[in-house]
């Protein structure tokens, strides 16, 4: 009897408690088109605010609050994904036994409700909080800005010389194509000498010389820090209100009363039709298609009138530049530099010992940029006596100017300026792309494709029309490469930033931002260090230098983190994964001695997307257990030992980049079956070491070319074949059907006999970069290649000197589309280009020991850029420079140093791995 009580009253719970279950779960789906109508709204709240704050001013808690409640959104979604995949209940069992049922109301569905229920709580909170708080704009204070110019100016660096002198020569009318209307974009980070610079060449030529009529002076920033259509009348008001009289002695004068907005731009034509004038526009930040607008208030009235424009936007001096080439600004040269801060610390030489050293960490912490000199001297100045200093006062005062950056404070008031503005400039996910670097440590080489797939597998930023995150993302890279935040090292012959790094002041600037956001969480462990409780971790970033086993703390919550950078000394507590339970990005890439075992618990994170171990030798396997990892995307083990990899790893449904030098599985000898039957969803595959077949390739890329590889099927965008100088590439011509590359390029021995090109490349109509490298190839390949009607970036590279008798004569018609070509070549025969040659190209690269001579550089109307080593010398190199000075477009002309018994371009362009034989492949939608 009391057994069947107790079977009724169990049975009356369960019946409850499914009951309960049920009435709670039905409200369910319409709390989720509620939080998702929430979140879209959160979103375009936090992007408009933070990219107009100038404009639609919010209390900045407000918008703390909005990035708060988006993150305890995305947290709800991510436990719930989790929990579904850990599979910690099943759903569908809903008449078990009673302790099923305790577990079905604590399951995924369950708690995705009750944080449903926080979540609109904390909206309704943060609604009352707006209204509350609410309160006017802050009226717009153009002091500070006016004080970080101030400070530009002050600076006044030696070492403007040699661009002083070449803007005077672009001012000045030096021939009869120099009569055009001339504009001169100067572009660059803020407080590099744009303004100082744009100032005294205007000074000389107008005020000194008297070579212009009239003459204007605007800053853009005065009117708005980003200009849009409205303010462009308003600027062209205030260079109309601020053109000075012709200088003495001139009968010329400037009639005509004050015009109206409306009509500005005719009125300005009208003023200055017969006038030789000069404008010069400082600061201007502004969508480009705006210069049109304001260009067409100037007549190009074939009186050598100019315009110069200052800005930190590369793209816009670009939109700006006409007849002639974008000035770049460029970091002070050492000498100056060191003149510079000796000029603001006078009494640096009574200093004590290690002084050298101290003002060289100070120039490398500002980078010779003058207005980051000028204010560290003065920090200097105001954070001790400057009597006392020494070489430990200097790295403290240099490591910790991060608050002051952002807020402003002591003696960074201008670079403070200059950073925020900068940054204000950019769109909010350009903002966070940004912030997300503060995750890499000082000086580090960053590489682009790999951070982009970084990005990606973050899931970032947010994606609200229907390109895909990953043009938005390069779209947000391009961004922070024209806005100057990040500094190029490698640069491809596309003209593309492939590996890059993060000046260090704005390296500073961005982790304070980062920190006060609390965007990314830094834990630097040292041995006897008291380990701190860290909480509500997005972004992790761990440096350990202990050589003992630490923790970061028991109470410290991991299981929120998304993100995680290490570096420094591999540890086994610390790299226990199963705490990081929506752990999407593992970067391991700056570990020391990192082994096997600290690689066990890797897939307790089931939601990982991205693994990089590069660069660790101690690593010779991944644990079994990897291919439980469905979706990982990206897999990098270069420069590792593990030389197997499993053919469920390449299998794995998400997997679409797989880096390393291991050994090609059995399977996948035939490269067509791993790309066109759904094998695998590889996008990108490198494997160094693959013994890679020639009959079998050339079977596959004959069946690649023939099918078009259609949908559904990705086409074959890009090819790699990397043979070393071993192999012949000779079997190629046998391939003779038309590709649909894009991007091709070629390493290994090219036929000697008859040094042609294998006919799919002649026939690849849609060809747009091409590299070829090798042995036996020889210049004269250009007359066989130049047919190519849409090729806009030529790369060729030879080992092996050849002598090639006569000259190459580029005639009218060759390469129409081609804006960069780079030779690679011990000794460069002598190249003649004719009138209509070449007419698109816009940078040449001559890398050479011998140069055989070069004629016809004025025929390459759009030239910008011309680089020539500055080891090669000689006549030829003496006409070269001569015929560069007279070009119309004034090109720049490098001479970067060079090691006459090593190839230059092989360094700067393409990284090589001798002794292996590489094959890529990269599939594009």
């Amino acid at each position: 009897m009391e057994a069947a009580s107790g079977l009724v009253k169990t049975s009356v719970d369960l019946f409850n408690l499914l009951h309960a279950s049920y009435q709670k779960l039905k409200q369910l789906p319409k709390d989720v088109d509620f939080i998702q109508s929430e979140l879209r709204s959160i979103e375009e709240a936090i992007i408009k605010n933070s990219s107009n704050a100038d404009q639609n001013w919010t209390s900045s808690s407000w918008i703390a609050d909005l990035k708060l409640i988006r993150q305890k959104i995305e947290d709800a979604v991510d436990f719930y994904n989790y929990r579904v995949i850990c599979k910690e209940d099943d759903p569908g069992v809903l008449y078990g036994a009673y302790h099923s049922a305790k577990t079905f109301l604590a399951g995924p569905r369950s708690k995705l409700l009750k944080d449903i229920m926080d979540i609109k709580q904390l909206i309704s909170e943060a609604k009352e909080r707006k209204g509350y708080h609410r309160q006017d704009p802050p009226p717009a204070n153009h002091a500070t800005t006016d004080r970080a110019y101030q400070h530009a100016n002050e600076a006044n660096p030696q070492g403007l010389e040699t661009p002083k002198g070449e803007l005077i020569q672009l001012l000045r009318a030096s021939s009869e194509s120099s009569k055009k209307l001339r504009v001169i974009a100067i572009s660059g980070l803020g407080g590099t000498g744009k303004t100082i610079l744009a100032k005294e060449a205007c000074n000389q030529v107008h005020y000194k010389d008297k070579e212009f009529d009239c003459c204007s002076w605007v800053t853009a920033s005065t009117i708005a820090i980003k200009l849009i259509a409205r303010d462009v009348n308003k600027l062209l008001v205030h260079i109309f209100d601020k053109l000075e009289p012709p200088p003495q002695g001139t009968s010329n004068h400037l009639a005509t009363g004050p015009p109206s907005e409306e009509n500005i731009s005719e009125h300005l034509r009208q003023v200055l039709e017969n006038k030789r004038y000069i404008i010069r526009i400082d600061d201007l930040q502004m969508e480009t298609g705006l210069w049109m607008n304001i260009q067409c208030a100037f007549p190009d009235n074939n009186k050598s009138s100019r315009i110069i424009v200052t800005t930190t936007n590369d793209k816009l001096a670009q939109i700006c530049s006409l007849n002639c080439r974008v000035l770049r600004m460029q970091p002070l040269d050492m000498g100056s530099a060191h003149a510079l801060l000796e000029r603001e610390l006078p009494v640096v030489h009574r200093c004590p010992t290690n002084l050298n050293q101290s003002l060289e960490m100070i120039l490398k912490s500002c980078e010779c940029h003058p207005l980051a000199i000028v204010n560290m001297a003065c920090h200097i100045r105001e954070t001790g006596n400057r009597w006392e200093w020494d070489h430990d006062k200097c790295e403290q005062a240099c490591n910790g100017i991060g608050s002051g950056l952002v807020n402003g404070t002591g003696a960074f008031v201008g670079m403070s300026q200059v950073l925020n503005r900068t940054y204000s400039s950019v769109n909010y996910n350009t903002m966070t792309c940004l912030l997300s670097l503060s995750t890499y440590p000082k000086n580090h080489v960053i590489k682009r494709k790999s951070l982009i797939r970084r990005w990606l597998a973050e899931r970032l930023i947010t994606c609200k029309d229907k390109r895909s995150g990953e043009d938005i993302l390069n779209e947000c890279f391009t961004n922070l490469v024209e806005h100057n935040f990040i500094i190029p090292v490698k640069i491809s012959i596309s003209g593309e930033v492939k590996a890059f790094r993060v000046h260090q002041m704005m390296l500073q600037f961005i982790k304070a931002k980062a920190n006060s956001e609390n965007f990314v969480t830094w834990i630097h462990i040292h041995e006897g260090q008291e380990k701190e409780q860290v909480n509500n971790i997005c972004r992790l970033y761990i440096h350990n230098s202990s050589p003992k086993d630490p923790s970061i703390g028991n109470k410290t919550e991991l299981s929120r983190v998304r993100s995680l950078t290490f570096s420094g000394l591999a540890s086994k507590t610390l790299m226990n994964f199963k705490d990081f339970k929506l752990l999407r990005v593992l970067d391991l890439e700056c570990c020391e001695n990192l082994k096997n075992a600290n690689l066990d618990t890797i897939c307790r994170s089931s939601m990982l997307k991205y693994i990089s171990i590069r660069g660790n030798e101690g690593v010779s396997k991944l644990p079994p257990s990897i291919v439980k990892l469905q979706y990982l995307e990206t897999l990098d083990i270069r420069e590792t030992k593990v030389d197997i990899l499993a053919m469920e790893v390449i299998k794995l449904p998400q997997l679409a980049h797989l880096f390393g030098e291991f050994q090609i599985p059995s399977e996948l000898s035939n490269l067509e079956t791993l790309f066109t039957n759904n094998i695998s969803n590889l996008h990108t595959l490198t494997t160094p070491r693959s013994e890679v077949i020639e009959e079998d390739l050339l079977l596959s890329l004959k069946s690649c070319f023939q099918r078009k590889l259609s949908a559904p099927n990705l086409s074959l965008g890009s090819l790699c074949i990397d043979f070393s100088d071993v192999r012949d590439l000779d079997f190629l011509h046998r391939l003779e059907e038309p590709s649909f590359l894009h991007s091709l390029k070629l390493r290994g021995k090219f036929s000697e006999k008859s040094r042609g090109l294998p006919r799919f490349i002649l026939l690849s109509d849609n060809l747009k970069e091409l590299h070829l490298s090798g042995t036996n190839l020889g210049c004269s390949v250009l007359s066989l290649i130049q047919g190519l009607q849409n090729l806009q970036f030529l790369k060729l590279t030879e080992d092996i000197s050849i002598t090639e008798a006569g000259e190459i004569i580029c005639e009218c018609g060759w390469f129409v589309s081609l804006k960069r070509l780079c030779f690679d070549v011990p000794v460069l025969p002598k190249i003649v280009i004719r009138e209509k040659a070449m007419e698109s190209l816009k940078s040449l690269q001559l890398f050479c020991i011998v140069l055989g001579g070069f004629s016809g550089i004025t025929h390459l109307l759009h030239l910008e850029e011309l680089v020539l080593p500055s080891n090669v010398t000689g006549p030829e190199a003496d006409d070269l420079a001569l015929q560069v000075s007279r070009h119309p477009m004034r090109p720049k002309f490098d001479r970067p140093l060079g090691d006459p018994g090593r190839s230059i371009g092989s360094k700067r362009m393409l990284t090589r791995k001798n002794g292996f034989q590489t094959l890529k492949l990269g599939k594009t939608s």
